[in-house]
């Protein structure tokens, strides 16, 4: 492609004279021709690259990693600050924690501010979100020292819930206190699983399970249609993110909740997808 966009400069660079015009009729259709040949390679690059990205999953975690970083996550995390302080001040976290798909840790900044927090395990499958979520990490033992709070033991676990689980590194069966899912269940293939692992085998009973998540708009409407529209571009880049689930449904079939409290979030600024919040409580003490 190249070589055929530069044999378009050198013929056009070429005076032209009237005896040379049979030569300058040749020169411009071999323009055209190296042109036509360039913008097709182009095509075919950029179908190439689609293809390559659809079929990848490291480079779609490499592509939404660049992304969520780039706007995603500060974005989100401003809009739902008001969500998640309401949220941990109305049942506060307390012993030990497992966050699910902590990313980059910006979330951090809620979770440790907890006085009765003693040990957080972040699980995170993104590898390219490792560097920042150590950074985030440091800082939210800085922040615990600032506020005057006991040290917190912190560790990151890079893979799923379930290879967390398969690794024996939760120690104990039903060991954690809280479990948090903070827009996370979008991403996880097979979301009514994961939850039910969460249950049956991460939350103590008494224990709870704090979620907020962006969800499926009401079927029919506008916003639904524009969720179920975009979702085949979305699939391209999100990593796994699905833009139409009834996950507040879910949370409430993958267990047998003593209580749970799920309910809608007004953003504190514009944000395209509705969303939901709220936590559940396993029977038990």
């Amino acid at each position: 492609a190249a070589g055929s966009v530069s044999r378009v400069f050198e013929v056009l660079e070429k005076p032209s004279t009237s005896g040379a015009r049979a030569v300058g009729l040749a020169g411009s259709g071999a323009a055209l021709m190296a042109l036509t040949t360039a913008s097709a390679a182009v095509c075919v690059a950029g179908v190439g690259g689609l293809v390559v990205l659809s079929q990848s999953r490291r480079l779609k975690s490499w592509v939404f990693a660049k992304l969520w970083l780039l706007r995603g996550e500060q974005r989100c995390h401003q809009a739902l600050a008001s969500a998640k302080t309401a949220l941990f001040r109305q049942q506060p976290l307390r012993g030990r924690v497992l966050d699910v798909g902590t990313g980059a840790g910006l979330q951090l900044d809620n979770l440790v501010r907890s006085p009765d927090l003693d040990h957080l395990v972040c699980v995170e499958p993104n590898p390219f979100f490792t560097h920042k979520l150590k950074d985030s990490v440091s800082r939210a033992h800085i922040l615990r020292k600032e506020l005057g709070l006991s040290p917190v033991c912190i560790e990151i676990f890079p893979g799923t819930v379930e290879e967390y689980l398969e690794a024996g590194a939760g120690g104990a069966a039903a060991s954690f206190d809280n479990v948090t899912c903070l827009l996370v269940l979008c991403s996880i293939p097979d979301p009514q699983a994961v939850l039910g692992l969460l249950y049956e085998r991460c939350l103590r009973p008494g224990g709870h399970l704090y979620f907020l998540e962006h969800v499926a708009a009401p079927k029919g409407t506008f916003q639904r249609i524009l969720q179920v529209a975009v979702q085949p571009v979305w699939d391209l880049v999100g990593d796994g993110c699905h833009l139409c689930r009834e996950t507040g449904h879910t949370i409430q079939c993958c267990g047998a909740w003593g209580k749970c409290d799920i309910r809608p979030v007004v953003p504190d600024h514009f944000l395209p997808v509705p969303f939901l919040v709220g936590w559940a409580q396993k029977p038990g003490s």
